[in-house]
């Protein structure tokens, strides 16, 4: 989501430490980790639902959950990967409970690729991800990410 740098404040703390102070419920930390995250939460979910009528409310209402998600998992979360990492997976699942329609012509098209090129359309272009990044958070490698994009891309010009 956010890099260390924009998660930690202050230059000697890392952001391994802000989110195991994060973890044992510090206020302050709490705080900086979801100053750090929501941005792009946000930007993910009204990504993958869309607008509801002219109001994002049903995908902000989503990202709030992936938020709340994010502290609860928190103290049971294992640091074997990135905190990118993390969030995605979170997000990705909420998402998918979520599922509310779309009016958005574009999102109707891209809702119809299938799953996996549609969340890899939506990590490069909607959250600006590099292919590195993208195959981090989904598990995969940057070759078969830009791979499943262009494979992506092809299927919406011809949409």
């Amino acid at each position: 989501m956010e890099t260390a740098e924009k998660l930690c404040v202050q230059p000697s703390e890392t952001c391994a430490a802000v989110v195991a102070e994060a973890a044992t419920g510090n206020p302050a930390a709490l705080e900086r980790l979801i100053a750090a995250i929501r941005p792009s939460v946000v930007r993910y979910c009204r990504a993958r639902i869309g607008k509801h009528g002219d109001s994002f409310a049903p995908a902000d209402e989503v990202a709030q959950e992936v938020c709340i998600s994010v502290l609860t998992a928190l103290p049971t979360r294992r640091d074997d990967g990135s905190l990118r990492a993390f969030v995605y997976e979170i997000a990705f699942q909420r998402v998918g409970e979520a599922r509310p329609g779309t009016d958005d012509q574009l999102g109707a098209v891209i809702h119809a690729l299938p799953e996996i090129e549609r969340e890899v359309i939506v990590l490069r272009v909607a959250l600006g991800m590099s292919a590195e990044h993208a195959a981090e958070a989904m598990g995969s490698t940057a070759a078969a990410v830009r791979r499943i994009q262009q494979r992506a891309l092809t299927s919406l010009r011809g949409a």
